[in-house]
Order: C-alpha cells, then structure tokens, then sequence
C-alpha cells in the first residue's frame, strides 16, 4: 500500500514537473518565435531618437493570472533595435545614449547593461515619479551611518556632479533640468550647476519650453498673467498688458509677435513649427462653428476649413478628410484610383 502511493506521489511530482517545463517552454517562445516587428512611431514616446515600447504577455495556463512584462526599444521609423524579457524592474526613457533601468544600471542603445554603483558607491537610483523623464542627471541615494544622503552624477562627464549630501534631500523634479529642494523652498539648476530662487526658476522654466524657433503661444488668464503649455511643460507667468497670441523673448523681454486676442478659444496646434507658419483652431465672434487655419507671422490666414473635416497635422502636411494642405498653403486633393 505505501509502496503504490510513494509511485503516485512520484507521478504527480513528474507531472508538475512536466507542466512547469511545458509552461516555460510557453513563456520563452512568446519571446523567441516573435520575428522583428514594425511599430506606428506615431503611436509612442521619443527621446534621443528611440522610443520603449511595452509589452505584457500572460504567463500561460500553469499561472494564468500573471503577467509578464517586457520592452522593445525601436528607432525613428519603427522598426526593433531590442527586446528586453521579463523585467519587473524601474527603465527610463534615452538620453545621451543610454537609459536608467533597476536600482544602479543604465543600458545602452545595443542592449548591454552596466552598474554604475561600482564606481560611484551608491544604493540605488531615486526615480522622481511614474512620469519621470530622464534629463541625463542621475540622482541616487547613499546611506552613511544611517543616514540617507542624495547626490548628482553628471552623465555627460561621468563625475559626480555633487557628492551625497543632506542638502539635496526631498528634491523633486520640476522640468527643463530645475528640480525642487523641499527642505528650503529654494530651486536647482542641473543644467547650470547653480541654485536658485523662485523667480528665476520661473524665467529659466519659460525659457527653456521656447522651442528652437523661438516662438511660443501664450494665453491670457487675468489682467496680470500669462499661461504656457508646450510639450508637457506648463505654467503661469507675470507681464504687463497680457494678451493671447505667439510670442518671443528678446533682451530680457517677453515680446508680442503675433495678437491673436480677437479670436475665441484660440489654441495653438502647432507653434510655427516650420518658422513662418502655424496652425490654430478657434471660433469667431459671428457663430459658434470651430475652426482651422493656416496663419502666418503678419497674421494672414493661409487656409480656413472647419475643424470638423481636420483629421491631423505631421511635419509637411496639415491632413483633412479630402486631401491635405502643406504649410505654404497648398491644397493636395485626396487621389482616387
């Protein structure tokens, strides 16, 4: 009687066995078999001219319930450079070649890792938030008798840009390289290396959203103050005599290029992306119909069509359900085979 029960044990034991071999089998070939793709770049979020994307796969019918969670990195067309499988760890966008991932590693842009704590002896990497974009300044935690202290390395030169020190504790990420100390109300510029007070943060954080034309919409939101929101990056501003429209920052003065306060709603869509046009939706005073156009820097409207036909805009083309326009203003009907 124990003798047949030693063999059944044996035999669900064998089986288990067999199933988690069968189930691994399963997982490692969601990863193998998969030939290279092709990704919509539209569709992610790049940086350093890579983007992540992220995948999840169950774990097959052995674990049904879990998920398995992997990335592929692809370049500007799409197309895969990498994979990486089953990581349950913190990775961050590119910047300057490589990418934060874990506790204290970076990856490049060929897929190897490198630990970074052996250099610099640190504990771990302190990741700001969820929405964390990486800038290249890699801030990490030390603890010394106890006692937890953050400091900078400079990834542009490998050194660190401030050794661990109890003045940088509580330090949040703001945008455009300045970050928040807690402790003191008071403002870091990586970028300069400085710290700074309230007012400048919010000079350098405006200055630094302009994009490289130079050019940036603002809204008017009281008789005081101007609002800005350009690739994630917003805020409020004091000027004398705000008013809705594109501006420009000269001399140390925020500059009206472009008045664009007679017009309701007005949003900008594409902040003369190309330097001479850009594209906005607003409504007039006459009705409530919204629309599309084409302005320039005289503020001449190149082009007026109602939002409802306007689909999407890319680089060179301004696309509507029967054709597109370029950003000069012409029209390119829709082809019909």
């Amino acid at each position: 009687m124990r003798r047949k029960i030693v063999i059944s044990s044996i035999i669900v034991l064998l089986l288990i066995a067999l199933l988690m071999i069968i189930n691994l089998i399963y997982i490692i070939s969601l990863y193998v078999s998969k030939e290279n793709k092709n990704y919509n770049p539209s569709l992610f979020a790049y940086y350093d001219d890579v983007a992540w994307v992220k995948h999840t796969e169950n774990s097959g019918f052995l674990f049904p319930n879990i998920d398995i969670t992997g990335y592929t990195l692809i370049d500007k067309q799409g197309y895969e450079i990498f994979n990486i499988e089953f990581i349950s760890e913190a990775i961050t966008n590119f910047n300057n070649g490589h990418a934060l991932i874990g506790s204290t590693r970076i990856i490049d842009k060929k897929g190897n890792f490198e630990d970074l704590s052996e250099k610099f002896d640190f504990k771990y990497i302190h990741y700001f938030s969820d929405n964390y974009i990486y800038d290249g300044y890699i801030f990490v935690e030390k603890e010394v008798h106890g006692i937890y202290l953050t400091g900078i390395i400079n990834s542009y030169t490998w050194e660190w840009q401030i050794q661990p020190t109890e003045l940088l504790n509580g330090i949040t990420q703001e945008a455009n390289f300045l970050y928040k100390i807690a402790e003191n109300e008071n403002y870091y510029d990586a970028l300069l290396d400085e710290f700074i007070n309230y007012d400048t943060f919010l000079l350098r954080k405006i200055i630094r959203t302009f994009p490289k034309q130079g050019i940036l919409f603002f809204r008017k939101v009281n008789d005081h103050e101007i609002s800005y929101d350009y690739n994630g990056v917003s805020g409020n501003f004091s000027i004398i005599n705000p008013k809705t429209g594109y501006y420009i920052y000269d001399n140390n003065n925020f500059l009206l290029l472009l008045d664009l306060s007679k017009y309701e709603d007005v949003q900008d869509l594409s902040c003369f992306h190309n330097s001479s046009t850009s594209l906005i939706k607003f409504k007039t005073t006459y009705d409530d119909t919204i629309y599309i156009g084409l302005i320039n820097l005289q503020g001449e409207f190149l082009f007026i069509e109602k939002y409802s036909s306007y689909k999407k805009w890319s680089e060179n083309q301004i696309i509507f359900n029967d054709g597109y326009y370029d950003f000069d203003g012409y029209f390119y009907p829709l082809s019909v085979d």
